[in-house]
C-alpha cells in the first residue's frame, strides 16, 4: 500500500502541453517518413553518388590536406600542376549534382519507423564533403575567382543548415558542429582580406544572414518528436507488458512494483513538459532534472527519464555557439564591406535599436549596402 501510494507522486504537470507536443511530434514523424523517401530528397541524391562514398572524395582531400591558406594553394598549383588540376577537375565534375542536392527543398535522413534512438546516421561522408567544399573555396580564391569561392562556402553553409534544421535532435548536433566548422573556415581563410568588391562582400553578408535560426524553436521541434517516440513505447508497454522496459533499463524487479511503470512515464512527461515550458520562456530557469538538485525519491528524475530525456542544456549551448560563430562571419564581412566602400574601417560602429537595421559607419554616417533583413543578435538572448 505504501509503495502504491508513493507511485502516485509526483503529480502530472503540463498535461495539455505534453499532449499537444506529442501530437505535433507524430505529425512531424509522418511528414518526415513521407518526405525522406521522396526522390526529391537531396540527401538520397547525394548517397547515390559513388564519389561521396568511394575513394574519389578522399583522393581529392589527400592532395590538399596540408594546405591552409590561399597562398598554399597557389604554391601547390606551381609544385604539382597536373596532380592538383586533376583533383580539382574530378571534384568539379561532381559539382552540378552536389549543388542540386544541397539546394533541394528536402534534405532528410531516411526514416521508416518512429524510433526512440536518435538515428545512428553516419555523417562522416557529409563531413568529408563539407571539407571538400571548403578546399575548393580556397582553391578558387587562389585563382582570384572570388564569386566561385563564395559559392563553395555557401554550399558548405547550406549543408550545415540542412542538418541543423532536421526534426530529429542528433542531426541538429551534427549540423551545429558543421556550422561552427564552416564559420571558422571562412574566418581563418584569407578570403575576407582578399580583393573583394563591395558586392562580393555583400554576398558573404547576405549568405550568413540567411542561416540565422532560433535554437529554442529548433529544440522544441526535436523534443516534440522525442515525446512521440516515447509515447509509442508507452503504448507498447501498456499492450505487451514490462519486458520492453526491462530490455531498455535493466530494472525488471523495479518495474514489477505496483504503479512503478506509470510513475516512470509520468516523471518523463513532467520533465519534458518542464523543458518545453522553460524553452518557451527563454530558458531562464533550468528544470531540476538538469541540475544537481534532482532527486529520484521526490520524482525529479526517474530510471526512464535518465535514459531517454536528451541533454537539452548541452544541445542548446551547441546551437547557440554555432549561431554566434555564424554571426561573427556576418559581422566581419560587414566591416570589410564598409572598408571596401569607404576605404577604411570605421573607428566605431553600432547597430540600430533592436538590431533591425543597417550597420552604420560613425565616421561618415554612410550606410553599408546590401542589408535588407532583420537581425537579432545572438548575444542578446
Amino acid at each position: 500500500m505504501i509503495v502504491y501510494g508513493w507511485s502516485l507522486f509526483p503529480k502530472a504537470r503540463h498535461e495539455e502541453l505534453t499532449k499537444e507536443s506529442t501530437r505535433r511530434g507524430r505529425d512531424s514523424y509522418e511528414s518526415l517518413k513521407q518526405n525522406s523517401s521522396s526522390e526529391a530528397n537531396g540527401l538520397l541524391l547525394l548517397e547515390k553518388q559513388a564519389y561521396l562514398q568511394g575513394p574519389g572524395l578522399q583522393q581529392f582531400l589527400s592532395v590538399t590536406s596540408d594546405l591552409r591558406t590561399v597562398e598554399d594553394y597557389r604554391a601547390r598549383k606551381l609544385e604539382k600542376p597536373e596532380v592538383y588540376s586533376e583533383a580539382l577537375d574530378r571534384f568539379d565534375s561532381k559539382r552540378p549534382i552536389i549543388e542540386k542536392a544541397l539546394k533541394s527543398e528536402l534534405f532528410l535522413i531516411p526514416i521508416t519507423t518512429l524510433r526512440l534512438d536518435l538515428q545512428k546516421y553516419d555523417v562522416k561522408p557529409l563531413s568529408s564533403l563539407q571539407k571538400a567544399l571548403q578546399v575548393r573555396a580556397l582553391s578558387y580564391a587562389a585563382e582570384d575567382r572570388f564569386n566561385d569561392s563564395i559559392e563553395m562556402f555557401e554550399l558548405g553553409f547550406m549543408l550545415a543548415d540542412k542538418l541543423r534544421a532536421h526534426p530529429i535532435l542528433m542531426p541538429k548536433m551534427a549540423g551545429a558542429e558543421f556550422l561552427r566548422r564552416q564559420s571558422m573556415a571562412v574566418l581563418e581563410s584569407s578570403l575576407l582580406t582578399a580583393r573583394l568588391s563591395p558586392a562580393e562582400f555583400g554576398r558573404l553578408v547576405n549568405m550568413t544572414e540567411a542561416y540565422q535560426f532560433q535554437p529554442s524553436s529548433d529544440l522544441t521541434t526535436a523534443l516534440e518528436y522525442e515525446l512521440a517516440s516515447v509515447d509509442q513505447l508507452y503504448r507498447s508497454v501498456r499492450e505487451n507488458g514490462e519486458p520492453n522496459l526491462t530490455n531498455l533499463a535493466g530494472s525488471g524487479l523495479y518495474f514489477r512494483l505496483p504503479g512503478a511503470t506509470e510513475r516512470e512515464f509520468r516523471i518523463y512527461r513532467n520533465i519534458m513538459g518542464d523543458t518545453l515550458s522553460s524553452l518557451s520562456e527563454g530558458w531562464r530557469e533550468l528544470p531540476k532534472f538538469f541540475t544537481e538538485e534532482a532527486d529520484f525519491w521526490r520524482g525529479d528524475v526517474g530510471i526512464i527519464s535518465a535514459i531517454l530525456v536528451p541533454n537539452v542544456n548541452n544541445a542548446r549551448r551547441d546551437l547557440y555557439s554555432a549561431r554566434t560563430l555564424c554571426y561573427a562571419v556576418h559581422l566581419t564581412s560587414r566591416l570589410y564591406q564598409i572598408q571596401a566602400v569607404e576605404g577604411r574601417f570605421p573607428k566605431k560602429f553600432e547597430l540600430d535599436e533592436d538590431f533591425q537595421g543597417e550597420y552604420r559607419s560613425l565616421d561618415s554616417g554612410a550606410l553599408s549596402s546590401g542589408w535588407t533583413g532583420r537581425w537579432n543578435c545572438p548575444l542578446s538572448n
